[in-house]
């Protein structure tokens, strides 16, 4: 079987730390045929040096030079350079499976998908880690794809942007990623399903996600980005809310609100964002048919609510 052209885009910021781990892992893939995008998105370390110098060691990496634009804005431009039939993303301090690749091709591949999906293993600098590597997959068509692993039993490596190999025509007619976000992932996941007809999904912990204290996903005090967590998921709701899934699509912002409440009490949030949320709990639970018992509870008491939150998740098992 011809192996298509991957490209493979990776988003660099102040990584330099991290960088020469990541790159390697994609060099060292087992499928050869790459296309490997540096994106040095203005990083005032050493990571535009330490690109060339890739570059220079590897015909199939090509360097991207810009002003910093963030995460999104850095993805958009590989995608504006990328010339592979399928396209792959590895944040720049993370890293990968020797067969992260191969697998996830196989896997598409076999199954005639639009989407091929793995799983992943958070690594730190305390802990030893040991992925499950097993290659066991569930194959989805599109409508399945959506409520399993978007709507319902909604798993972080299936919003995501890595821990994916996408076929290109789901980004050819200008899909791309929204600049300034946090949880920019979120705001594009339903048209990246929405425009899949078929969908495989592997349990094998193929991508390495690397957990720095300097992450932005780490940040400890409550900003107006932050809200993003839910208006990622408002946008979803009004993009399903003239179909089938509009009920499930409004469960999700309805919780979301709540969840987002929570996390904006626990980081001392200033109260107009606490205010914010309430009323955006309250503007879409009107519109909920079947309402959940946690949602009334919300709605009698937020502050209630927050506090029987916390409790459950203190005495819940760690991992």
């Amino acid at each position: 079987m011809n192996q298509g052209l991957i490209s493979v885009i990776v988003p660099i910021y102040q990584v330099a730390e991290y960088l020469d781990r990541c790159v390697a892992s994609i060099v060292n893939q087992t499928y050869p045929h790459l296309e490997i995008i540096l994106v040095d998105d203005g990083s005032p370390d050493a990571c535009g040096a330490m690109c060339d110098a890739w570059a220079q060691k590897d015909p199939r990496i090509k360097v991207i030079h810009k002003p910093n634009g963030g995460l999104s804005d850095a993805r958009n431009a590989g995608l504006d350079l990328a010339t592979g039939e399928f396209i792959a993303f590895v944040d720049g301090d993370d890293f990968v499976h020797p067969q992260y690749l191969a697998i996830l091709w196989q896997n598409l591949q076999a199954t005639d998908s639009d989407l091929s999906l793995c799983s992943y293993c958070s690594v730190n600098d305390q802990q030893p880690y040991h992925p499950d590597l097993t290659n066991n997959y569930a194959v989805y068509d599109g409508t399945d794809a959506i409520t399993d692993l978007l709507l319902v039993k909604k798993y972080c490596n299936t919003i995501v942007a890595w821990t994916k190999l996408y076929r290109r025509h789901i980004f050819a007619n200008g899909l791309r990623f929204a600049v300034g976000r946090l949880h920019e992932d979120e705001f594009i996941a339903h048209q990246v399903y929405a425009a899949c007809q078929r969908v495989v999904l592997c349990f094998a912990q193929l991508y390495h996600y690397y957990q720095r204290p300097a992450s932005i996903t780490q940040q400890k005090k409550f900003t107006a980005r932050n809200l993003d967590a839910f208006y990622a998921l408002e946008a979803r709701y009004q993009y399903f809310a003239t179909t089938k899934w509009r009920q499930v699509a409004l469960n999700l912002v309805v919780g979301g609100s709540a969840y987002v409440y929570c996390l904006a009490r626990q980081k001392h949030a200033d109260p107009q964002y606490l205010k914010l949320l309430k009323s955006k709990f309250r503007e879409y639970y009107r519109l909920q048919q079947h309402k959940k018992w946690s949602h009334y509870l919300f709605r009698f008491s937020p502050t209630l609510y927050y506090w029987l939150t916390k409790l459950k998740n203190c005495h819940r098992p760690q991992p």
